[in-house]
């Protein structure tokens, strides 16, 4: 594995969170998923709901830690109902794939952290935090 001088992490984290949505009207888009996470950028997941980021995604950088500002609430889909959310996919408005991210519960090991992981169709889904970590 290679390493980075910190503040080189600091600016690839940077980078990569402000151009997902940094084009005007250009939204990033997080797919909460279910079931066991793809290898890098395989399948077009259906997910059990999807956060859309309005406006800049990256609130800050340190220790090569990338932390986003916060994501909005959604209403999960029927189709969730009852399953516990796994991963989850970052894309941009365009749905290009950006990368995969394993999700938890708040506290938890999770790149991303909600209160509850367990989806309930309609239920509106609050995210915690999320956060990229450049190693």
């Amino acid at each position: 594995m290679i390493s980075f001088a910190t503040a080189l992490r600091n600016s690839i984290a940077s980078t990569v969170l402000t151009s997902i949505g940094s084009a005007a009207g250009s939204n990033a888009k997080i797919l909460l998923c279910s079931g066991t996470r793809p290898a890098n950028g395989a399948t077009t997941p259906t997910p059990l709901a999807t956060f859309t980021v309005t406006g800049a995604l990256l609130a800050s950088t340190s220790g090569a830690v990338g932390t986003l500002n916060a994501i909005p609430a959604v209403a999960a889909t029927a189709g969730g109902a009852g399953t516990a959310a796994t991963w989850a996919r970052l894309t941009t408005s365009a749905n290009a794939f950006v990368c995969d991210m394993d999700v938890s519960v708040t506290g938890g090991s999770g790149d991303l952290t909600m209160d509850n992981v367990t989806v309930v169709a309609g239920a509106t889904l609050t995210p915690g935090t999320l956060t990229l970590t450049v190693l």
